[in-house]
């Protein structure tokens, strides 16, 4: 197998093994491809992304690449719906049909925590970059703001956390990127029989950004079902961000996210969160033991 460089992939569940004509039989763990952007994998087919497991990818581009990339999407005219994915999706992706179809559906995934970026490195044997989607709705913000001072503006909206939030992290936020566009918001608390007043009124903003803040599932299944409804815009679901930005909640602080554990800083704050604790254990589990049913969807092996 020494110096030999293979021009097809074979897509295979990882419990197979595959065999390669010039001899040698190996599992699909062990195999890896060299990217076109310096990052191993085993198959591409989202532009920018690398395979993690069956059923999803992940961002292998940098982060710079991603901003311009989603840029020249809305020049295009092009909808872009991202999930900023950690640990607990990849979970749910793994038994809950919907959530599978969302990580089938998004244009973008990126790796949200370092839960997400060290279970690659293990399984993949290489690397992605860590992009927290409270940074990254922020960038994308900031990237509005560059857009607007030539001319092209990009219409913001927001979507999650409790009544004025929305309106306090927006007056936050044109401080610190004048220029900036934003439309509207709503808050996060309503239900299914809702969403078409909701829907309604967020398509009169005429958006080219819409952050969602209600946590997942609910902010990215909202997000897959009215995907046809926001052409030509970015769409990402970002948790608690609208809080962050508002200055209701602060993000870990530095030595946390220094070492690693800005999931337990989240857990110390919101002790809600602490029934998260048994998923995230047993995601750790499954990786370090490449459990079998890590490796399949709850929509099938293939990679979409």
């Amino acid at each position: 197998m020494t110096g030999v460089r293979f021009s097809t992939i074979l897509s295979c569940k990882a419990t197979e093994t595959v065999a390669f004509p010039r001899g040698g039989i190996i599992s699909p763990a062990q195999f890896q491809i060299v990217s076109p952007y310096g990052y191993n994998n085993a198959m591409e087919s989202r532009h920018g992304h690398c395979e993690f497991l069956p059923g999803i990818e992940l961002w292998c581009e940098s982060r710079n690449e991603l901003l311009d990339y989603l840029t020249h999407r809305v020049q295009a005219g092009q909808t872009t719906f991202i999930v900023t994915l950690n640990p607990l999706m990849v979970m749910a992706s793994r038994h809950n049909r919907d959530f599978a179809r969302v990580l089938e559906k998004a244009d973008v995934i990126v790796a949200d925590g370092q839960g997400v970026r060290w279970a690659y490195r293990k399984i993949q044997n290489s690397d992605v970059p860590l992009i927290p989607g409270v940074e990254l709705a922020e960038e994308i913000i900031a990237a509005s703001s560059k857009t607007a001072s030539s001319g092209q503006k990009w219409n913001i909206g927001f979507l999650g956390g409790k009544d004025n939030v929305w309106e306090m992290a927006a007056d936050s936020l044109k401080r610190k990127y004048p220029g900036i566009v934003i439309k509207g918001g709503i808050h996060g608390y309503f239900n299914q029989n809702d969403e078409k007043d909701i829907l309604f009124k967020l398509s009169e903003m005429d958006l080219k950004v819409l952050i969602a803040g209600m946590g997942s599932p609910k902010q990215e299944l909202f997000l897959m079902r009215y995907l046809d409804s926001f052409k030509g815009a970015i769409l990402i679901g970002a948790g608690g961000s609208l809080d962050i930005y508002s200055g209701q909640m602060k993000r870990a602080p530095m030595i946390f996210r220094g070492l690693k554990l800005e999931w337990l800083w989240r857990m110390i704050k919101e002790p809600s969160r602490f029934s998260q604790i048994f998923p995230l254990m047993k995601f750790w589990l499954m990786v370090a033991m490449r459990h079998p049913s890590l490796f399949k969807s709850a929509i099938g092996d293939k990679i979409p």
